[in-house]
């Protein structure tokens, strides 16, 4: 999900081989809408028959589609400090689900999974009202693969897996892609030409540590 600005400013994120993480801030070009903000510039037909297709369903039509559901969705990971030591996961879930936490332990081994209870934050848009769920995970050894899931008791996400940061290093490598948007404008929209994109574009470039997006990209 990318947050839009009134200064012309978008979030950047960065995907990791199984979820996304956000590091930084770039500047973007939108053009002004007066009082409802900043758009970016797309052509007009594509926004006319998005702009058609939107208006012709209810808001508990696009739920089914795109809204939040118990189980968790959305999973991002997220660099909030130093990344050999600690990492942040975030996912969302439908309002109704109020607690959450991460599960997390070293990558293929049988080691007791440490807890990480995660904050909530409610977020509402023109698709539904959902619960969005933070979870630090702390006190990792760097250049070290960890396994994760999220959700709580009754819900939980297939195990995934990260590498912690290494230290003392001059170099590294990744990827950059911007805001490609969608395969066409009628939902639900269709991400998976993306996704095989980008597992084309790690497979031929493994040394890549993460990959930098200027756009949403739900793989």
């Amino acid at each position: 999900m990318k947050e839009r600005r009134g200064n012309g400013q978008s979030v950047f994120t960065a995907l990791a081989r199984d979820n996304i993480l956000a590091v930084g801030v770039k500047h973007a070009r939108f053009k002004p809408l007066g009082r409802h903000g900043f758009e970016s510039r797309r052509p007009k037909i594509l926004k006319k028959i998005r702009k058609n297709t939107e208006n012709d369903m209810t808001k508990q039509e696009w739920k089914k589609i795109r809204g939040s559901k118990e189980s968790p969705d959305q999973i991002m990971l997220s660099v909030k400090g130093d990344a050999s030591e600690a990492m942040t996961v975030r996912w969302r879930t439908c309002a109704e689900v109020k607690d959450g936490w991460a599960l997390y332990r070293k990558a293929g081994t049988d080691g007791e999974w440490k807890k990480a209870e995660a904050s909530v934050n409610f977020f509402e848009t023109d698709v539904d009202e959902s619960n969005f769920h933070f979870a630090d995970m702390t006190g990792l050894e760097p250049d070290t693969k960890y396994e994760y899931s999220v959700g709580d008791g009754g819900h939980r996400s297939k195990v995934y897996t990260f590498k912690s940061a290494r230290r003392n290093f001059d170099k590294f490598s990744f990827l950059c892609l911007s805001d490609i948007q969608t395969g066409g404008p009628e939902p639900p929209a269709d991400y998976r030409p993306m996704g095989r994109a980008v597992r084309k574009l790690l497979d031929a470039h493994p040394e890549c540590e993460f990959i930098l997006t200027a756009g949403e990209h739900p793989l």
